[in-house]
């Protein structure tokens, strides 16, 4: 019943081939008119989410949370 509130698990696809996408909907969005012009706006925006997600990753984990001891803890990606 509440297998909807579970978190998925997927695997983001390598900086290179995030990259490469990026790179070919900046070429179509310089020739594009109209509604195409915006659905490529919105593809690039969400290309670009997925390649910052990905760039996010290879940077060391930061202390972002305090223990009930008052110290800072490294938190895991889950």
């Amino acid at each position: 019943m509440f297998d909807w509130l579970r978190q998925e698990k997927f695997v983001l696809p390598s900086e290179e081939v995030q990259e490469k996408f990026v790179r070919e909907i900046e070429e179509k969005l310089k020739t594009a008119k109209g509604s195409e012009k915006t659905k490529l706006t919105y593809m690039l925006a969400n290309q670009l989410m997925f390649l910052n997600q990905i760039k996010g990753k290879k940077k060391p984990k930061k202390p972002i949370k305090m223990n009930s001891k008052g110290k800072w803890v490294w938190v895991e990606d889950a």
